[in-house]
């Protein structure tokens, strides 16, 4: 079984109906001459991502500071506290999904990138900073 597919001029036609599938019932591609896309509920798209995690490991240094290092995505602090490390590091993980975003074909293309996408997606659905806090498994 395979996802269902629209064409772009069935969809274009009857968008609120299409956008109502997609919103309160199922995921659906849309298919333009070669090209396709997914449509998909921010509803769905969250439970999609909810296996994305964010280990932290965390580390006193000798110079009584704390190290703060993602697992799966290549990114660091350190700072004087623990609560300082992790709220610098929810800020460049923020501050690293804007860039990649904004650098897409960049970052997506470079084959030890690629693999951050899920993440950055889960980190751009947040609010807000705290969110994105609230997601660092310490």
């Amino acid at each position: 079984m395979m996802f269902e597919t629209e064409q772009a001029s069935n969809v274009r036609k009857e968008w609120s109906f299409f956008m109502d599938k997609v919103l309160h019932e199922k995921p659906a591609i849309i298919k333009r001459r070669r090209d396709s896309i997914a449509a998909i509920s921010l509803e769905h798209l969250h439970a999609l991502l909810s296996g994305i995690k964010f280990q932290v490991n965390l580390k006193r240094e000798k110079d009584e500071t704390w190290t703060a290092m993602l697992k799966d995505i290549d990114l660091a602090v350190n700072a004087e506290t623990k609560t300082k490390a992790l709220n610098s590091l929810a800020q460049d993980l923020m501050d690293y999904a804007n860039e990649y975003m904004n650098e897409f074909e960049l970052y997506y293309r470079s084959h030890n990138r690629k693999a951050d996408f899920p993440y950055i997606v889960k980190v751009l659905l947040q609010k807000d900073q705290k969110a994105v806090l609230d997601l660092l498994d310490a």
